[in-house]
């Protein structure tokens, strides 16, 4: 698959900070390219030692999880690693269910969300924050849910156990 851009391209194009990661954390770009926008999991900025083993473990890691789940409507589209230390996929436009009024919320949700779930555990992976955290939980309008950052797996991959 050719990449939809490289990183040589990220110096002409617009980019916003997402969320700046810690010491051993990814920051994260929101990348327009023309009509589409990408979300970018950016290791390159870490400590050497972190981006180089860490970091490419980790964006290595995702890219394997969002390739196992592509075609799951809810998972972000079109991912490929950037390089060694970055992995890029489709932005999913919405709000985050922490932040998303209760009243809001459609009866409905908490059952796609646990569809998704499904879907997920049947090619043997899951959400790391998917039932505990609502940061990762992007409301796209009242009835739909989608699924962004990390994904473990549990299959022969180096993934690790998967514990619920």
């Amino acid at each position: 698959m050719q990449k939809p851009f490289t990183r040589k391209d990220l110096a002409s194009g617009k980019i916003h900070v997402l969320c700046k990661g810690r010491w051993a954390n990814a920051d994260l770009y929101l990348f327009q390219q023309g009509q589409n926008r990408w979300v970018i999991k950016d290791f390159a900025p870490c400590p050497p030692f972190i981006r180089k083993t860490w970091g490419r473990f980790f964006a290595r890691r995702e890219y394997r999880a969002l390739a196992k789940l592509k075609g799951i409507p809810g998972i972000p589209e079109f991912s490929f690693l950037l390089d060694d230390y970055a992995v890029c996929y489709r932005y999913i436009a919405g709000g985050t269910l922490k932040d998303t009024p209760h009243e809001t919320i459609g009866h409905d949700f908490f059952v796609k969300l646990e569809n998704l779930v499904i879907q997920m555990h049947a090619r043997d992976l899951a959400h790391l924050y998917a039932l505990r955290a609502t940061a990762d939980a992007v409301m796209c309008g009242a009835r739909t849910v989608e699924i962004s950052r990390t994904v473990l797996g549990n299959g022969g991959e180096k993934f690790g156990k998967l514990r619920l």
